[in-house]
């Protein structure tokens, strides 16, 4: 099951893990050839920290991505949900 984030509305890749990331640590993901993962790895490298999100059974989960310490690998933190904005 493929686990799709989201920056400014671009998809960006998706997380290839069992579960949506919930908490602050290094997760394993597979990037899009796109303006979504483009613009993410743009802020990065500028010293910027781009919010993406992914929405999963009604509930819109951000996060702040701090770094992508190797290929594949991003480092999330800064967690938020709500709800109905899925």
């Amino acid at each position: 099951m493929q686990r799709e984030f989201k920056f400014d509305g671009m998809a960006v890749g998706f997380f290839g893990g069992a579960d949506h990331p919930t908490a602050p640590g290094r997760y394993k993901y597979i990037p899009y050839r796109g303006p979504g993962h483009y613009e993410v790895q743009t802020r990065l490298r500028t010293g910027r920290r781009p919010r993406c999100y992914y929405d999963h059974n009604g509930v819109r989960v951000s996060f702040v991505v701090g770094g992508c310490p190797e290929y594949g690998v991003l480092e999330l933190s800064d967690f938020q949900s709500a709800k109905g904005l899925a």
